[in-house]
């Protein structure tokens, strides 16, 4: 007789142990009813069939996937909002504060990243600037130096240059003219 398994109901073959289907253990006796019932009734034998009836199967519930609750540190922030922290960060120390709020203290990712970021270039233009002041100060000095020695030291500083230049009203005369005399220009 054929012995089904009891977890998924498969048929299991003789001497078979386990189900090829699921892995269960198989059962020791057959899990069939088998009705034979024998009536002699006036000398003549009659059989019912036999019936092969499977366990009861144990069907488990489907499981349905069920999508998360959306996590609200990390909620889609729109272009609106992204163009606002933009002019937020751009207002003078006002905004340099606001951004280093933004970086830290709220619990949305995205601004929290966004203001990250907003900081970064911060950090990046300051650099960059300090760098930018540093090349034209020696830049204005060695020039200041090229003009003291070209000069024999006649002008000491930038205010001697161009108060040496003379009254702005007769260079714009001279210019008008055509002509470059009486300029202090050697």
């Amino acid at each position: 007789m054929a012995k089904f398994c009891t977890e998924c109901g498969k048929e299991i073959a003789d001497g078979v142990a386990f189900c090829t289907e699921c892995g269960t253990k198989a059962p020791a006796d057959p899990a069939t009813s088998t009705t034979e019932t024998v009536t002699e009734a006036k000398d003549t034998r009659v059989e019912t069939p036999v019936v092969h009836t499977p366990p009861a199967q144990s069907y488990q519930a489907q499981q349905t996937y069920t999508q998360p609750a959306p996590d609200p540190t990390s909620k889609v922030v729109g272009t609106g909002a992204y163009f606002g922290l933009m002019l937020l960060f751009a207002i003078p120390i006002i905004g340099q504060i606001a951004c280093l709020i933004m970086a830290f203290a709220p619990k949305n990712k995205n601004i929290k990243h966004f203001a990250r970021a907003q900081l970064i270039w911060m950090v990046i233009a300051i650099v960059l600037i300090g760098i930018l002041v540093a090349l034209l100060s020696v830049l204005t000095n060695t020039l200041m130096d090229f003009i003291k020695e070209s000069t024999g030291g006649e002008f000491s500083n930038w205010s001697d240059i161009f108060s040496n230049l003379g009254d702005l009203e007769g260079l714009t005369e001279q210019f008008q003219n055509g002509g470059l005399e009486g300029l202090p220009i050697e």
